[in-house]
């Protein structure tokens, strides 16, 4: 929240091609990724649509990292099980 307040664009990726949502994940803070998602939504992202730099869905990140409550909290809000990636 202070980030944005000041000035933060949480669309702005590093160079791994991440969002602050892909590093909510990896990282595995949940309390954040909830913080972030009415902030990503506003900004066009979504918990389906979004990929990484390396081109994984938001759902590969929570698997490939082990963060089942992130996962499950993905699917909750509409996040597919069967979105593909370009792999």
């Amino acid at each position: 929240e202070k980030c944005l307040a000041a000035g933060a664009d949480p669309k702005k990726r590093d160079y791994l091609g991440l969002l602050p949502f892909h590093l909510a994940i990896i990282f595995g803070h949940g309390t954040l990724l909830r913080k972030l998602h009415p902030v990503m939504r506003a900004f066009g992202q979504s918990v389906h649509t979004e990929e990484t730099g390396c081109s994984m869905t938001l759902v590969h990140l929570a698997a490939i990292f082990n963060r089942p409550k992130i996962l499950e909290w993905l699917l909750e809000q509409g996040a597919e099980v069967d979105d593909k990636d370009e792999f």
